[in-house]
């Protein structure tokens, strides 16, 4: 059994299934329905602001434009080109969320120099001196170790890269602090932050309970292997690119699925409808490199150190990570034009 999924070393991540594709309007599109179940949770409000990229659906005219509309098959290319298959993260590299309230103690964070930098930024210090980690947090797997803690009552959301529990508390590599999230893009100003690009990385995440509802209304995060050097597309407000081909992906484009593709007629799971549906109606966004084409869905740590199953076994069963998103027609991908969107 292969494992696809994205990888990060230091700050950098390293890490079709043909299907008919019947044209017609989206608004003749059906989402199904899942039941609730017993992993459902309350805490599923969206984060950042109404108007933000994640969380505004994009118009069905959406342009293109002759310098990135090459750029949406080149996703299928890539897919071809390493493993054969566009994975979905939910065992490790993607970030379990503690969604805390106002009564959990806040505990000091250290800086953990992992890199061996001659100078620890007093700003990052200061944004991780005080998180309301839960006793029973876990980072997600993988040599990452990120995780993101959300305190709706105050606002706050912080990510942690590299975050581990040793025998004198808690620290972290890198990460960041975002305040007032609520009004705010969902990005953070650099350097800080854990995704590459810059991005908050609650956005973009698949939620378990938006998986078990079959609704996801906003963005999705994705990764890419060939990242565009030295240049990059808004939202993103950095980059670690690599490539200097010329089918290289600029961190922070925005893509679609056409939305003339008829999704009902693609036989897709209900979560992965709900997946399907999310990339024609509010789109994906490029947060940063990997060693394969990924999407993020919520680390399952959480649930586990709370005493509950990997709420993925009921919803995926025993079909491997790298193999859920199969039937999402990936050739039909079309690339919006650099800083889409940008106010």
């Amino acid at each position: 059994m292969r494992t696809i999924m994205s990888r990060r070393v230091g700050r950098r991540t390293c890490s079709l299934t043909a299907a008919v594709i019947t044209l017609v309007s989206l608004s003749t599109l059906v989402l199904p329905e899942i039941p609730a179940n017993a992993y459902m949770t309350n805490y599923d409000v969206r984060p950042y602001s109404p108007t933000s990229f994640w969380n505004t659906p994009l118009p069905a005219t959406t342009p293109s434009s002759p310098t990135t509309a090459f750029l949406g098959p080149q996703v299928a290319a890539e897919i071809s080109k390493f493993y054969g298959h566009a994975a979905l993260n939910t065992s490790s590299y993607s970030p379990p969320v503690y969604t805390v309230d106002s009564s959990q103690p806040a505990v000091k964070v250290a800086p953990w120099n992992c890199q061996n930098k001659t100078w620890i930024d007093p700003n990052f210090v200061a944004q991780i001196s005080a998180v309301p980690i839960p006793p029973n947090a876990v980072p997600a797997s993988g040599t990452d170790s990120e995780m993101v803690i959300w305190q709706p009552s105050t606002n706050t959301e912080w990510d942690l890269w590299k975050a581990r529990k040793t025998s004198s508390g808690w620290e972290a590599c890198w990460g960041g602090k975002l305040t007032n999230i609520s009004s705010g893009y969902g990005s953070f100003p650099a350097p800080y932050g854990v995704a590459a690009s810059g991005l908050g990385e609650l956005g973009g995440l698949i939620r378990v309970s938006e998986l078990q509802s079959g609704v996801i209304d906003h963005a999705l995060a994705m990764s890419v292997v060939l990242t565009m050097h030295g240049t990059k597309s808004w939202p993103a407000d950095r980059t670690d690119g690599w490539s200097t081909s010329a089918d290289a992906i600029p961190e922070g484009l925005r893509f679609r699925l056409n939305p003339a593709v008829n999704l009902a007629a693609l036989g897709l799971s209900k979560p992965v409808y709900a997946i399907a549906r999310a990339m024609q109606v509010y789109g994906l966004v490029i947060r940063d490199t990997a060693g394969s084409v990924a999407l993020y869905a919520e680390g399952p740590e959480s649930f586990i150190a709370a005493g509950q199953p990997n709420p993925y076994t009921a919803i995926f069963g025993s079909t491997p990570s790298w193999k859920i998103l199969d039937g999402i027609p990936w050739s039909q991908l079309q690339a919006l034009p650099m800083n889409y969107g940008q106010p």
